[in-house]
């Protein structure tokens, strides 16, 4: 039986991410215009949880008000994910 380890993060649909630019280049190389807002900019961010052994189990939009409170999203384009990843717990 597994023991579980989780952790829980916010990940940004931008591309200030160090991976992003050059994974947009490499497989959207037609790609002239990138939109303002562009869901595959979360692949290297996801991609990097994964490799230190991260499991994503969730990924939901959400807003974060002026107050850093986490709110369900509110019609308009969001652009934060909550993320909840788990690995196996070393007991």
């Amino acid at each position: 039986m597994y023991h579980w380890e989780y952790f829980t993060t916010l990940l940004d649909v931008s591309y200030t991410h160090p991976k992003v630019k050059e994974f947009l280049q490499k497989n959207y190389p037609d790609m002239k215009v990138l939109p303002k807002y562009m869901l595959e900019t979360l692949t290297p961010q996801l991609n990097e949880w994964a490799s230190h052994g991260w499991e994503l189990m969730i990924l939901e939009p959400v807003y974060v008000d002026n107050e850093g409170v986490i709110r369900p999203p509110g019609g308009a384009t969001e652009t934060r994910f909550m993320a909840v990843f788990r690995k196996p717990k070393q007991v």
